[in-house]
């Protein structure tokens, strides 16, 4: 593997630098111009460090992050597939259990996906929000989470670290701002997906495996949006 873990962190520091700079430029826009363009933007620019940074500090390897398999229809369609098991298992599976047990503890579960939930109900923002959710998010994170940053800790731990270490940074990615609560929520429903996804990267050698359940994954979600905010 040509890069480490060490780039993998200077990709996600560049990547913070690079939201920094965005951050002025969105506030001096129309309130609902920044919402709409802000998280296809924010995930643009997390993808041009990752594929930037191994152009430049290694050139040549930029392939690499698509794994060692081939991109074919055929594990596209296995991906979908995965994506639908994973949706079922986290999304119906564990979500439900969650509910079940905060019953049974008499504990209210703290709410998750409030700013989705306000774009899935918002007609301008809601085009936005799917092709944020179910095209750049699998493209992007895909490339960063599994491509460069699994790969780099397989190389460094081993397999089974890498994919707990991966899943659980990316998990972190997918806080929720000022919610605590609702973060350790996510946190919880968030890293086994992380994990699934590295292993189908490990096990079928190639990122259009994860990419397309990542996909599949997120556009079931993103319909369950819609359908409950209208």
């Amino acid at each position: 593997m040509p890069w480490s873990w060490l780039d993998a962190l200077a990709t996600w520091l560049l990547s913070w630098a690079g939201l920094f700079l965005l951050v002025p430029l969105l506030a001096a826009v129309p309130r609902q111009v920044a919402l709409a363009v802000g998280l296809p933007a924010g995930l643009a620019v997390l993808g041009v460090a990752t594929v930037g940074w191994v152009r430049v500090r290694h050139p040549g390897s930029v392939r690499r992050l698509l794994g060692d398999g081939p991109v074919t229809k055929e594990a596209v369609r296995a991906g979908v597939g995965h994506g639908l098991v994973a949706f079922v298992v986290i999304n119906l599976g564990l979500s439900l259990g969650l509910r079940l047990l905060a019953e049974y503890m008499n504990v209210e579960l703290p709410p998750v996906q409030e700013q989705f939930r306000a774009f899935a109900a918002d007609r301008v923002l809601a085009p936005f929000l799917v092709f944020a959710a179910v095209l750049a998010a699998p493209l992007v994170e895909e490339l960063f989470y599994r491509g460069m940053l699994f790969q780099a800790l397989r190389a460094r731990v081993g397999v089974w670290p890498g994919i707990l270490l991966s899943a659980g940074l990316f998990a972190l990615g997918h806080r929720e701002s000022g919610n605590l609560g609702g973060s350790v929520l996510a946190f919880l429903l968030i890293l086994p997906l992380g994990a699934y996804l590295a292993w189908l990267f490990q096990r079928c050698g190639t990122i259009a495996v994860p990419m397309a359940a990542h996909a599949t994954f997120n556009a079931l979600t993103t319909l369950v949006l819609l359908a409950t905010a209208a």
